[in-house]
């Protein structure tokens, strides 16, 4: 599914790669009434509704395509929490260039070291 960014023009994309070699894809959905959906809780999305959980996510990559005028970076703070909630603080996130170039590559941990308490 192609990404829909209506409101700042930003397409993101997402993958999500589990243990099993699995990967599941988001994008962002923009609205302009309401926040819409952004591509890293898109991809964990469909992984959690597949019975995926916590340590069965090992890496998460992000691309950007857009005219923004600052660097991709990766994900933002609603998504490292949902990343940190939902996955576990060795989950590797990386930011990629549309060549496939990496960009920023750490943990979930290291990108996150103070998130809202989960429990």
């Amino acid at each position: 599914m192609p990404s829909l960014a209506s409101v700042t023009s930003i397409e993101v994309g997402a993958a999500i790669l589990t243990k099993d070699g699995k990967i599941f894809d988001g994008c962002n959905l923009e609205l302009k009434i309401i926040k819409g959906i952004h591509a890293e809780g898109g991809a964990l999305y469909k992984g959690l509704y597949d019975g995926y959980r916590n340590k069965d996510f090992i890496a998460i990559a992000i691309v950007y395509v857009g005219k923004s005028k600052e660097p991709p970076y990766p994900s933002c703070a609603e998504c490292r929490q949902w990343l940190w909630e939902l996955t576990h603080p060795n989950l590797i996130v990386i930011s990629a260039s549309t060549k496939g170039e990496i960009l920023h590559k750490s943990t979930i941990k290291e990108l996150y070291p103070m998130p809202y308490p989960a429990k």
